[in-house]
């Protein structure tokens, strides 16, 4: 608590000859990583936080976090890859493309982007038969299209079908 109170924070260096070559205290540094450990056990889950024991080094929580999440990225990619495979348009256009949308940062965020014509590719396959002529429309174009753009094109017509 003293730490998170700032009671007792030791200096950052240990005399003035440190500062200017940036030497920082080694009492210092373990107060950092003692608000680290905190912050890490503090934004943890239950689940999370029992599989994690009884580390206090930050570096130990990290590594313990980075192989427990690691081991399960290759199931989780091909999971949502599978969920923008498979159309699941209904009724609303907007929630539709937010939710391609939402898979495809978590793929990129999960080390697995997706190309932009893939994307695409993935909106235009969950459309109805409603909106053919639009796949046409954006198929046939000699230009490429972006996201967005297919995006506004497609929000005008739900309220259109409405």
């Amino acid at each position: 608590m003293q730490f998170l109170e700032g009671k007792n924070v030791p200096s950052r260096y240990l005399n003035s000859d440190d500062q200017p070559n940036q030497t920082i205290s080694m009492e210092f540094l373990q107060y950092q990583q003692q608000l680290i450990v905190v912050w890490l056990v503090a934004s943890m889950t239950y689940f999370v936080l029992i599989k994690m024991g009884k580390f206090t080094l930050f570096t130990r929580i990290w590594f313990r976090l980075e192989t427990y999440y690691a081991s399960h990225t290759p199931v989780k990619i091909k999971r949502i890859k599978l969920q923008l495979k498979t159309p699941k348009y209904d009724r609303f256009i907007s929630s539709y493309l937010l939710d391609t949308k939402k898979s495809v940062d978590t793929l990129a965020t999960m080390g697995a982007p997706v190309s932009m014509e893939n994307h695409i590719d993935n909106i235009l396959d969950g459309l109805s038969e409603d909106n053919d002529s639009f796949i046409t429309a954006i198929t046939s174009r000699t230009d490429p299209c972006i996201v967005d753009e297919i995006e506004a094109l497609l929000l005008p017509q739900e309220e259109r079908f409405d």
